[in-house]
């Protein structure tokens, strides 16, 4: 009978929060010192820790260490005696050996293992099988790469020769106009274009701004009579005065210029890291419209399209595909491909995603010790965090140091939050960076530090007054005992936002509804206080919020009760990259539910949803037929910049799951020049990363 060897290799990626814990019971338990376990299962072949057992015994023990967070292998050990059947027929006792690299044979006997290094032209064969192998890789990466640019380089070629034709075309018009009205008509059309170009440059800016910022509240603009434009924007200030502005901007300028030296070195731009991120903006714009002719006013209502929300649209996307890109570089940590994985996570999106992925990639990269890596991980994160709002900084470095402080033992991270904290002067603004402050100095043991920050509880909660402010500022407070495993007071903070629960704005009560299901203590009674018409979009927000914490039997149990069809069909598709055992089931209970879906561009965005997930499952039949029926709803809708915006949606949604080709596809059906060259942009993007995820996946 065979035996088995039991080793240890390490502590599990997903339980390192936990090390310092496990190394001790580890050392305890294999009774060796803390100090010497790290060099012994980072040894060749790691620690054996048992020998001698059956298959069963060793995959018991496999499974037991594993529960504690050790990653635990077994291989066979030495065979001991024992009896066997003796065939009746003579067995073979040698076999031919052929080197993979020069082919030369050798005779071995027929139980003998491989050599090591062949006789003949010295080459190791196991480094030249792997070398073989990525040389393969690289060619099927490289093909599939060559088809993309090619489809770019054809899509350049296409778009040059309409601008030219379009150039061809104006010049035509010009001629034939100067013959049937000379030039003096020439010079009144010029000086009416003049007139009116700032109107025209106004209005088509904030046009553009509202598709390319979708956090951003659209510009408006005031037109009277025929009067030129007169334009009034106010932008509002940051919180805390002009001075905490001023050494904001001034920190982010040296953050930035620091971060980009550092970045460099890995060929990367420290100004294009907060294109990806998911947080809001620091000012917001207004403006109005008084005036349109009845012709126009028409037209515009003619040609509306309109949808079940914004929950179709913008970063609705995000989740899901922040979910996929997570996935691509914990495989690549795993593989120790360290400078791919940050690469990669660099698309993420969502900040709490981004800085978690960073910091565990930051604690591979500082056992490795790749220094310049760390110190550009670093850079990532503060240029990242210094995008956003100052009022969210501080939460935000406070998150990336607890990963600084526990991994490398600086706190360079956690001083840039307690300085911003310093700057603030709205207690709403303190009172919710206090506590995620407190939280994550409370995960790295420094108690002192968190108490004095959860002390900042009370004080600051009396001064605020606004119903949906103290809902807001609740909820962070929930959140950080969350952080810190303290649900029951999580949970109690969450309920003492009831007495409010008549006041708050609709988008509180989204945020209230969110809390409710990330800290597994939603109810569906809670949506009693909205509209019946809204509340199916709260049950969709929790299902996310839910699966975003893992809590996929949540989720199922949330999306059942929810009736709208837009709604339910997102649901299903979320759940399904969530939970890929059971993806067909739920992608066929979407499907099911195409046809009650009302809009043709909820029809559109939430099909394409479902096609492009089975083209991920290799799916490809039904992802044409689904495919077709995205078309056929795009066909429906009338000629506007609307539609451009849809069909823009729709082909990012094929692209984030890199269906290039759709993609492409869609992009000749917009019309809108500028928001063609703002996906196909998005789409070289996305193009880029693809090689990386392709990478994380073979």
């Amino acid at each position: 009978m065979s035996s088995f060897d039991v080793f240890v290799r390490g502590i599990r990626p997903e339980r390192l929060d936990d090390s310092e814990q496990i190394k001790k019971k580890s050392s305890q338990f294999f009774k060796i010192a803390e100090d010497q376990l790290e060099a012994a299962w980072s040894a060749r072949g790691g620690l054996c820790v048992c020998r001698n057992l059956s298959e069963e015994e060793a995959q018991k023990l496999q499974t037991n260490l594993a529960k504690g967070g050790l990653i635990c292998i077994y291989r066979p050990g030495k065979t001991g005696v024992g009896l066997a059947l003796v065939s009746e027929h003579k067995e073979t006792t040698e076999r031919v050996f052929t080197c993979p690299s020069c082919k030369h044979k050798v005779t071995m006997k027929a139980n003998e293992t491989d050599p090591v290094k062949c006789g003949n032209c010295f080459v190791i064969i196991s480094v030249y099988l792997d070398k073989q192998k990525q040389k393969e890789e690289r060619e099927e990466i490289k093909r599939r790469l060559l088809k993309s640019k090619a489809s770019i380089e054809i899509r350049e070629t296409e778009q040059q020769k309409e601008e030219a034709e379009r150039k061809r075309k104006q010049q035509l018009e010009e001629e034939i106009e100067n013959e049937l009205f000379g030039t003096k008509r020439k010079k009144l059309i010029k000086n009416i274009v003049l007139g009116s170009s700032a109107a025209i440059v106004l209005i088509s800016t904030g046009i553009g701004y509202t598709y390319l910022n979708k956090h951003d509240k659209q510009l408006t603009v005031t037109i009277s009579g025929n009067e030129l434009p007169s334009v009034e924007v106010k932008n509002q200030p940051l919180k805390g005065g002009d001075g905490m502005q001023t050494e904001g901007q001034q920190a982010m300028q040296d953050t930035y210029q620091k971060a980009n030296k550092v970045l460099g070195a890995f060929g990367l731009d420290a100004g294009k890291f907060a294109e990806n991120t998911g947080g809001g903006t620091a000012s917001q714009s207004t403006a109005k419209v008084n005036t349109v002719s009845p012709e126009t006013e028409a037209r515009n209502s003619q040609n509306a399209i309109t949808s079940t929300g914004s929950l179709l649209l913008g970063d609705e996307n995000n989740q899901e595909f922040d979910l996929m890109v997570n996935k691509g570089v914990i495989s690549l940590i795993k593989r120790n491909d360290l400078d791919e994985a940050f690469q990669l996570g660099q698309y993420l999106v969502d900040t709490d995603l981004y800085i978690n992925a960073m910091g565990q990639l930051l604690a591979f990269v500082q056992h490795e010790k790749k220094v310049d890596l760390v110190k550009a991980i670093i850079a990532a994160l503060e240029t990242r965090i210094n995008s956003l709002p100052v009022a969210e900084q501080a939460a935000y470095f406070a998150q990336a140091g607890f990963y600084q402080k526990r991994i490398t033992k600086s706190t360079e991270l956690f001083n840039h939050a307690n300085k911003i904290f310093e700057q603030l002067s709205n207690p709403k603004e303190q009172l919710i960076s206090a506590v995620a402050i407190a939280a994550f100095y409370f995960k790295v043991n420094d108690i002192n530090t968190a108490n004095h920050y959860f002390d900042q509880i009370t004080p600051l909660l009396a001064k605020i007054q606004e119903p949906d402010q103290q809902v807001i500022v609740r909820i962070a407070i929930a959140k950080a005992y969350h952080h810190i495993d303290n649900d029951v007071s999580a949970a109690n903070w969450l309920a003492s936002t009831d007495k409010y629960n008549s006041q708050i704005s609709l988008d509180t009560f989204k945020e209230l509804v969110k809390a409710y299901a990330s800290i597994n203590q939603f109810q569906l009674e809670i949506t009693r206080y909205v509209a019946a018409d809204k509340q199916d979009e709260l049950l969709y927000l929790a299902v996310k919020a839910s699966l975003k914490a893992n809590l996929i039997n949540n989720a199922v149990t949330i999306n059942a009760s929810i009736e709208e069809p837009s709604y339910k069909v997102l649901a299903y598709d979320l759940i399904a990259s969530y939970e890929p055992s059971t993806a067909t089931q739920s992608l066929a209970s979407a499907e099911q539910l195409i046809q009650n879906i009302k809009l043709p561009t909820d029809k559109a965005i939430a099909t394409s949803r479902l096609s492009r997930h089975h083209a991920k499952m290799a799916n490809s039949q039904k992802a044409n037929e689904l495919l077709a029926l995205v078309e056929q709803n795009i066909n429906i809708l009338p000629e506007s910049a609307s539609k451009d915006e849809i069909i823009a949606v729709v082909t990012e949604n094929y692209a984030q799951f890199l269906q290039f080709e759709t993609a492409n596809k869609l992009i000749h059906v917009i019309q809108s020049a500028s928001v063609k060259t703002t996906v196909n942009n998005e789409l070289a993007k996305l193009m880029k990363m693809g090689s990386l995820l392709t990478l994380s996946s073979n």
